[in-house]
């Protein structure tokens, strides 16, 4: 329940304005329970993190199995994960130890894309990438965060374009069947 509300917490108002004292009170508990779990701050945040970085890579590990590589930028481009993902990004320029989860998970989420990637390629030596198979987990990335970041200030000129093109790309680079 903690985590749930502190993450629902973190997209709602962003992190700069929580506390547990906010979080304590959206949960419904007092500030000492939350410490009494969460010794500080970014105890109860590495924990949010990581929670949220192991279920995107078991959503991740299922879409690859069901859809191949195109689920690689469905899911880096939802908005929901990609929303909390900002919000963590922002905050690891204040936090060394969200930078430090950050920076290992998300390395080990773009190898395992890059994996993927390579497989599909092996499976379709036909198809070539007019670039690696890690820029591309980059650049979906990249765009997924701009377009999530975008829409969070009002911006849509564009975007609906961008995810069609996206999508056509990733399916035309490297089709599934």
């Amino acid at each position: 329940m903690i985590l749930d509300t502190t993450e629902r917490l973190l997209v709602e108002i962003g992190y700069g304005a929580l506390s547990t004292r906010k979080v304590a009170a959206r949960a419904g508990v007092t500030p000492a329970l939350i410490h009494y779990y969460f010794k500080t701050t970014d105890d109860l945040l590495v924990a949010v993190y990581r929670r949220a970085a192991n279920e995107s890579r078991a959503k991740q590990a299922e879409a690859f199995q069901q859809g191949g590589v195109a689920a690689m930028w469905h899911s880096v481009s939802d908005r929901q994960r990609m929303a909390l993902a900002i919000e963590f990004m922002a905050m690891a320029n204040h936090r060394p130890a969200i930078r430090a989860e950050i920076s290992k998970s998300v390395e080990r989420a773009r190898a395992e894309q890059q994996r993927v990637i390579e497989q599909e390629l092996a499976r379709h030596p036909d198809v070539r990438l007019p670039f690696s198979p890690l820029v591309l987990t980059v650049m979906a990335a990249a765009i997924g965060q701009a377009l999530v970041m975008e829409e969070g200030v009002g911006i849509g000129l564009g975007h609906e374009e961008t995810r069609a093109a996206m999508t056509s790309l990733v399916h035309r680079l490297l089709a599934t069947g």
